[in-house]
């Protein structure tokens, strides 16, 4: 049997100070009907008066349903498996002020009627404590920060760069906003500015070190960019987004032939059939081939693209350049030494002549 112990202290018609073994809560309300704030959020009660029958629902509660959620207030995959996208990054936490002082106004309104000086003490205390939470920086933070999240899941990228923006000028080390702030100026192709806020998250998890990869490679550092490719757990390798990525900055970097044998290793003899992974394979494999001066495979690898996918990239370019035999500055034929283009179809069926 656990010992319990409750104390209800009355300091106005209709408002009580209650003190429990759990903490300290404040109530108002009538016979019925109560709302209140207290160690677990905010509440509100209902109820036949004398029967005994009352419900009570809590908001903001902590343990209990919530424990599911991630540590930055994020779903976690026992809540959300369909999540579009992990958030990564500390969140920012909301004062508990800000609930009290909401539950006041509420608590007030509904109290005015019956009583109306107690109620007029609640809507003012319930102003005043909105007063200081719009000037503490913690809450205009907390603000910015859900609506840079409302933003980025509804693909407002734009937006929630400007949310996220604000969150850090308010509160610099919500690490969460960085995050925001990095992929949403990835995806709204400011990819260049990407990397410095990305590069401040802390955190190994593959879809973040792919979003730094992708923003040290729109800035040009595709040095730093592979060293967090190669911080991936090696089975992603498997998986044609990670392949295709890995293989297009080792093409930037100035290693087609590294990138050659990462591509073939891929289901190169698969129909395309439109699937925009294996479209992105054969172009790879297109400018692998084109910067290793094997023309012949480089208009093989194009010519199966737009008989598919016309239209797809500048593979349509490529492959009459390739035909007509001149040379092309943007693809890096750089190694064609001039030999005759029958020459150069004297190739192994598997590739590697």
């Amino acid at each position: 049997m656990a010992w319990r112990f409750r104390r209800s202290i009355q300091i106005a018609k209709g408002v009580r100070l209650n003190v429990g073994k759990r903490g300290v809560s404040l109530s108002a309300g009538v016979p019925g009907f109560r709302v209140g704030v207290g160690p677990r959020g905010a509440y509100a009660s209902a109820g036949l008066p004398g029967t005994g029958l009352y419900y009570v629902a809590h908001s903001g509660r902590k343990g209990g349903r919530r424990a599911d959620r991630g540590p930055d207030g994020s779903p976690g995959k026992a809540s959300a498996p369909g999540a579009p996208e992990p958030l990564f990054g500390r969140g920012v936490a909301v004062p508990p002020l800000s609930r009290a002082s909401w539950v006041c106004l509420v608590a007030g309104f509904l109290l005015f009627f019956a009583y109306p000086v107690a109620g007029l003490l609640l809507v003012a205390a319930g102003a005043a404590g909105q007063i200081l939470v719009r000037r503490d920086p913690l809450m205009r933070a907390r603000l910015e920060l859900d609506k840079a999240r409302a933003s980025f899941r509804k693909g407002r990228y734009e937006e929630a760069v400007a949310h996220a923006t604000a969150c850090l000028a308010a509160r610099p080390e919500a690490s969460q906003a960085r995050y925001l702030l990095g992929v949403s100026l990835l995806r709204s192709g400011r990819g260049a500015g990407a990397a410095e806020p990305l590069l401040q998250v802390e955190g190994e998890e593959p879809f973040l070190l792919l979003q730094q990869a992708a923003a040290l490679q729109a800035a040009g550092r595709c040095e730093e960019a592979l060293e967090r490719m190669r911080r991936l757990p090696a089975d992603l390798f498997h998986t044609l987004p990670v392949r295709n990525a890995y293989a297009g900055l080792l093409l930037e970097a100035g290693r087609p032939e590294v990138a050659l044998e990462v591509l073939r290793a891929g289901p190169t003899r698969r129909k395309i059939a439109g699937d925009p992974e294996l479209l992105e394979l054969h172009y790879l494999l297109g400018r692998a081939y084109e910067a290793l001066g094997r023309r012949a495979r480089a208009r093989q690898e194009y010519a199966r693209i737009v008989a598919d996918t016309p239209g797809y990239r500048d593979a349509e370019a490529r492959l009459r350049e390739l035909e007509s035999g001149s040379r092309s500055s943007a693809a890096g034929a750089a190694g064609d030494d001039g030999n005759p283009e029958d020459g150069d179809d004297q190739v192994d069926p598997d590739g590697s002549g």
